[in-house]
């Protein structure tokens, strides 16, 4: 059709030219004719060319309407392409999402199984342990605490994962409603292509009309050119006429001839041209109409245009929310996992602490007795000792008076006769000076004479001397030998005495070594003890973090659970507006299945009207006016409409900026975070100093581990040293008693003497210190006892003191839990009562336009939002209280047991006096209860030693719990840190959802109010069409167009700034993503 409406334009205008010049060339007067023919010839070119130029038009605007049409055919099924990709990849993360909630449904149902099994056997767990040990029954209790617990977590993580499938099938609901509403803009695009295809069809129809009209003229045109050569013809037979008359006929007959045909074909020509120019109008009209419908068809298509990035936006935020929620999945069943394993291992350590509970209450058990054994054998011993002594050196005592007694006796014996001695040499010495003098006195003479006789005297006398001095001699000889006997056996008791004094000595010496040696057992088990204690303690002390730690957990839940429930109740809010939108939908198509039928019955009256449009041509201008009036209004509203999308906007771009200081909100709660993760570190640097304290006790411990095998070993070189002094003693008594009968009697008299002397004021000497020392030890030890119990009494008022301040703090914490969950409910008492105050002044405030509600509704969250963050601020300001509180406790603590500590090393010192003490009573015992001691003492070495190893058992599990607790405290600033993100990304999606719906609700109105205005304007157009009114179509078809090309351009400005916008948006989303990984 196009083709050949081109070859009679192109042949028309030429055709009408050259019949034209022939007609004109053929006239035999052309003064006379040429008026009337260039009347006719303008009178039929004239609506020749306007309806050429109308056809012209006419193709050019279906040609433009044919390539829009291909642009959306296109467009439409790249659309369907993209909407069924979705739909493929949306089926296979359904698929997806239903395995990984089936497998941890499965996964929770069994370890609720696993749970219910394990806490009905906890009671017959409960009846098996003692019912002595109270200490094995807070554990078990505290186990079970801890079991349910977390029974009572996995319940809730039940509970949560049936909100998370929940949320996956409003997800689906959500995918199945865009499908939906995908479908119905492609099923409206294809209705709208549809009517265009009808209405080209139509205007192809008309065009053929138009060429059959244009067809008839041509042959009208061929015959009246027939006729013209006819007449010209006659005209020319006529030539035998003289001129004169025969101009006369000729200009008579033309004249007569011309004016009924003329007449003749004016009226069908006139008839034909205004029946085209009618068909002209009505095309134009049908134009217009069409232009219109193409106008409001691009506008439904912006609209679906928009409609459809919204959501492909939805879209990709609800993939970004479950890969959200698959990352909470995944971290829960990481938690789980680890919750399971804590379990089992728990359930381990309390089974396998119970065992080591017991045993260790066995051996204490044991060290007690045997404690309890020794200090009785001790005892006994040491009274046995003193007896032993006692008894032997009151006899010794007894003799050695004895002896003395005799030799006081025999000296004195001895002295007399010795006196009896020495009075008989001196009266034989005075009688031989008396002899010597009357010598000298007498004369020469005499001297002969008295010589004479006294050498007779002399020889006399002599002979009686010698017989008494031989008689003397032999008595004292004999009392001498005799005497001579008795001292060699006093010297031989002497002998006997001082190796009985040696035998003693030695037997102290061993005595006070044992007792060394047990004293320094006694310090290590005392030491060991000590640090049991201290175990105990720490362990009882982490025990009650871990109880604050499950509080401070389960606050922490009961937070997340309203939380969940805050969650839950928007998501049946979105539910129920979900509902709204499907209800609102299915009007939607209601209301189009109404239009088609309105559309149709129009096409109906459409005939009726072009009837009755001849008689109404005055109301039809009336309708005009009114028509262009009301267009005028809706270019108003419009442009208003405009204004108020830009303030939209400019609070759109306020709540993204609102969403920022969010952020940065969000950015300081996880530097508060990391600033608590810092003060776990440094609680570990305690920790592990604490370690080094208890490894400098094993060295101190090993130290006297060492200590003790010196001592076997100088036992070992004193049973040897014995020995040998044994023999050298027996050597010693044969070389004594050789030299008793070769030494004199007088030397053997008076050193025997001597050393009797000696050894009587040694042995009393001795026995008086041994006495003295051994009140004074006895002192010591009364003393050292007294101390230890003071000690341990004031080890015990300051655990008591510190588990009162521990009470006290705990008190304290939890009014502080109580008062901040108060000022929260009365937080959200007043601001529910703010909102009830503040709902009836927003609705009497409502002016009818739903963008200053939207606003209103902005002001709202973002106050809701600051109050959030005012509420956030105080709780972070509150828990940096409790941590420096909790730092100062610690701080404390520390510095107490830095005292224990230093009292501990005075009374290990004061302790190994009292050993030294010891050892010095030990060894006065004798040999077989020094080999029994020794016995006792390597098994007390050995049990030490298993202690050593129970004590590293101990600590290994120290380390467990403070790693565990370390665990504990990193979970909950991850929690801490995953409740603020989740409750920002929930504020964020609220915000969105709600954006959202009033975005779908005002685009709804918009649309029903633009569908309300084209269906008027339809009617007025239908109503404008006349065939009467020329001159009015031609205006009307002028601003018609000029009204279409500004309707473009504002269309065009519009696409290019949405496009803008779009893009500045995406980029400013792509940095926001880019910088929130980057930190």
């Amino acid at each position: 059709m196009a083709n050949i409406s081109e070859s009679f334009q192109l042949e028309l205008p030429y055709e009408i030219d050259s019949e034209d010049l022939e007609s004109l060339s053929h006239l035999p007067d052309p003064e006379t004719q040429d008026e009337p023919l260039l009347c006719q010839a303008s009178e039929k070119v004239n609506p020749k060319q306007q309806s050429q130029d109308e056809s012209e038009q006419l193709k050019i605007t279906n040609e433009e309407l044919k390539d829009k049409l291909v642009i959306m055919a296109e467009e439409c099924n790249r659309l369907s392409e993209i909407i069924v990709a979705k739909d493929v990849e949306i089926a296979s993360l359904s698929e997806e999402w239903e395995a990984a909630i089936f497998d941890l449904t499965s996964f929770l149902t069994d370890g609720c199984r696993s749970l219910d099994d394990a806490y009905q056997n906890i009671d017959n767990m409960i009846s098996s342990f003692p019912h002595s040990s109270s200490s094995v029954s807070e554990h078990v209790e505290k186990a079970m605490k801890v079991s349910i617990e977390k029974e009572k977590m996995i319940f809730k993580l039940q509970i949560e994962l049936q909100a998370a499938q929940k949320i996956g099938r409003e997800v689906k609901e959500k995918l199945h409603i865009l499908r939906g509403a995908t479908l119905a803009i492609t099923e409206a695009q294809q209705l709208d292509n549809e009517e265009s295809s009808q209405e080209e069809l139509q205007l192809v129809g008309l065009l053929r009309q138009k060429d059959g009209i244009i067809q008839e003229l041509k042959n009208n045109l061929k015959a009246e050119k027939c006729r013209y050569a006819e007449i010209v013809a006659e005209h020319s037979c006529n030539d035998l006429i003289p001129p004169d008359s025969s101009i006369d006929m000729i200009e008579e007959r033309p004249h007569d001839e011309s004016q009924p045909t003329v007449s003749q074909a004016n009226p069908d020509y006139q008839s034909k041209l205004d029946s085209v120019i009618h068909l002209v109008e009505d095309k134009s009209n049908k134009v217009l109409n069409l232009f219109s419908n193409f106008e409001a068809a691009q506008e439904t298509m912006e609209e679906a245009e928009l409609m459809l990035s919204a959501l492909l936006k939805a879209n990709e935020e609800l993939k970004l929310e479950r890969d959200d929620c698959r990352q909470a999945m995944g971290l829960l069943l990481s938690e789980k996992t680890f919750l399971i394993s804590e379990l089992k291992e728990l359930e381990k350590s309390t089974s396998y602490t119970s065992q080591r509970y017991d045993k260790l209450h066995q051996q204490i058990d044991d060290c007690v007795l045997e404690m309890a054994n020794l200090a009785a054998t001790m005892r006994g011993s040491f009274d046995q000792v003193q007896r032993v002594s006692t008894v032997e050196l009151f006899a010794l005592c007894s003799e050695i008076i004895t002896f003395g007694r005799d030799l006081k006796r025999y000296i004195r014996e001895s002295r007399s006769c010795m006196v009896n001695m020495v009075s008989l040499i001196e009266e034989k010495g005075s009688s031989t000076e008396q002899f010597k003098h009357l010598n000298a006195d007498t004369s020469g003479s005499a001297c002969q004479q008295v010589e004479l006789r006294s050498c007779q005297c002399g020889s006399s006398k002599p002979d009686f001397s010698q017989s008494d001095n031989s008689t003397d001699y032999a008595s004292l000889r004999k009392e001498f030998d005799r005497k001579s006997n008795i001292a060699e056996g006093l010297s031989f008791d002497l002998k006997l005495l001082q190796e009985s004094t040696s035998n003693a000595k030695d037997m102290k010496d061993k005595a006070d070594e044992i007792s060394t040696a047990l004293s320094k057992v006694q310090r290590e088990l005392d030491i060991k003890t000590n640090a049991m204690e201290n175990m105990l303690k720490k362990q009882k002390a982490l025990e009650e973090e871990l109880a604050e730690n499950c509080a401070v957990i389960t606050t922490l839940r009961s937070e997340l659970e309203q939380s969940q429930i805050l969650s839950s109740a928007l998501l049946r809010e979105n539910k129920d507006l979900r509902v709204i939108l499907e209800e609102e939908t299915v009007k939607h198509t209601e209301i189009k299945v109404l239009l088609e039928d309105k559309i149709n019955v129009i096409e109906g009256l459409e005939s009726q009207i072009l009837l009755l449009n001849r008689s109404e041509v005055g109301q039809l201008l009336s309708d005009i006016e009114e028509l262009n009036n009301s267009i005028k209004l809706i270019s108003n509203d419009r442009e208003n409409l405009q204004a108020e999308i830009l303030t939209l906007r400019d609070r759109l771009e306020m709540a993204m900026a609102l969403s920022e200081e969010n952020e940065a909100a969000a950015v300081e709660a996880r530097q508060t975070a990391e600033i608590s993760k810092i003060y776990a570190e440094e609680k570990e640097e305690e920790v592990k100093i604490l370690e080094r304290s208890v490894e400098e006790l094993e060295g101190t411990v090993t130290v006297l581990e060492e200590e003790v095998c010196n001592l076997k070993e100088e036992v070992r070189t004193y049973q040897l040293h014995k020995q040998s002094e044994d023999q050298l003693q027996a050597v010693g008594d044969m070389l004594s008693v050789e030299k008793a009968s070769t030494c004199d009697a007088a030397e053997e008299l008076c050193q025997g003497k001597c050393h009797i002397e000696k050894l009587h004021f040694q042995c009393r000497r001795l026995h008086q210190d041994a006495r003295k020392r051994i009140e004074r030890l006895t002192l010591d030890v009364k003393r050292k006892d007294d101390e230890i119990r003071q000690y341990k009494k004031h080890i015990a008022e300051l655990i008591l003191h510190s588990e009162a301040q521990s009470l006290l703090f705990q008190e304290k914490y939890h009014e502080m839990e109580d008062m901040v969950s108060r000022q929260k409910s009365q937080e959200s008492s007043s601001e529910i009562v703010h909102a009830k105050n503040e709902k009836p002044s927003g609705r009497a405030r409502r002016s009818g336009s739903p963008f200053r509600c939207i606003s209103s509704i902005v002001q709202q969250m973002n106050s809701e939002k600051d109050q959030e963050i005012s509420v956030a601020r105080q709780r972070i300001e509150e828990l940096e209280g409790l941590v420096s509180g909790k730092q100062k406790e610690i701080c404390l603590l520390t510095s107490r047991l830095a005292a224990v500590d230093t009292m501990t090393h005075d009374i290990i010192r004061e302790l190994l006096g009292v050993k030294l003490d010891m050892t010095n009573y030990a060894n006065l015992l004798d040999q077989e209860e020094l080999q029994k001691l020794l016995i006792v003492s390597q098994q007390q070495i050995e049990q030490s030693k298993a202690k050593d190893t129970e004590l590293e058992t101990l600590r290994e599990e120290l380390g467990q719990v403070i790693l565990e607790r370390d665990s504990l405290l990193d979970d909950m600033d991850q929690r801490k840190t995953d409740l603020l993100e989740t409750q920002l990304l929930v504020e964020q999606l609220e915000q969105r959802e709600q954006m959202l719906e009033t975005q779908i609700e005002i685009l709804q109105l918009e649309k029903d109010s633009l569908q309300q205005k084209i269906m008027e304007m339809d009617e007025t157009m239908e109503l404008l069409i006349g065939p009467n009114q020329p001159d009015a179509n031609q205006r009307m078809h002028h601003g018609s167009s000029s009204e279409f090309s500004r309707r473009l351009a504002q269309s065009d400005m519009l696409l290019s700034h949405a496009r803008h916008e779009h893009s500045r948006n995406h980029a400013s989303r792509s940095s926001r993503t880019h910088h929130g990984r980057h930190r």
